[in-house]
């Protein structure tokens, strides 16, 4: 699989911001400045970041330049093996809460934004943990410790029945 940039595949991307925002916005020039810009990035980054531009820039306004070197430190994080993940999401930005009075029941736990990390704190669809959640809820940052809590009372190979 080719990951290099070219002037075709960039094309192919230029076209799609043409076709959505319209040909008059990308002047050569335009295009030239973003290409000088771009040439060295692997393709796969390019493609994302104009993804993330058709998806969020409203067609009234059309990316620019500006816009998508906006976009790019996206999708230009590197991880190091400095950089610890975090201990409570591991990076993922949120973790799940069990319902203390109700703590088998998957149903009645909640999502929740991690509190800890920049993956958490640029979560804006959920609702971010406060110390008064833990009122009502009990934290359970891994899978394992969901998986644990929802089936500690099922014994090892003990039967279900079958309805």
């Amino acid at each position: 699989m080719k990951t290099e940039m070219d002037t075709t595949v960039f094309g192919l991307q230029i076209d799609r911001l043409k076709k959505i925002y319209g040909e008059r916005f990308y002047p050569d020039a335009r295009v030239t400045a973003i290409y000088a810009w771009a040439k060295n990035m692997p393709l796969e980054k390019f493609s994302k970041i104009i993804d993330d531009a058709i998806a969020n820039i409203p067609n009234s306004k059309p990316p620019m330049l500006a816009d998508l070197k906006e976009i790019f430190p996206k999708y230009n994080e590197v991880r190091t093996a400095t950089q610890p993940r975090c201990k409570c999401c591991h990076d993922r930005g949120q973790f799940m809460a069990l319902s203390k009075s109700n703590p088998n029941d998957p149903m009645a736990a909640e999502d929740f934004a991690c509190p800890y990390c920049e993956a958490g704190k640029s979560q804006r669809h959920l609702k971010y943990w406060q110390e008064h959640d833990a009122e009502k809820y009990t934290p359970s940052f891994t899978l394992r410790n969901l998986v644990k809590s929802v089936f500690k009372s099922v014994e090892p190979n003990q039967q279900t029945e079958e309805v």
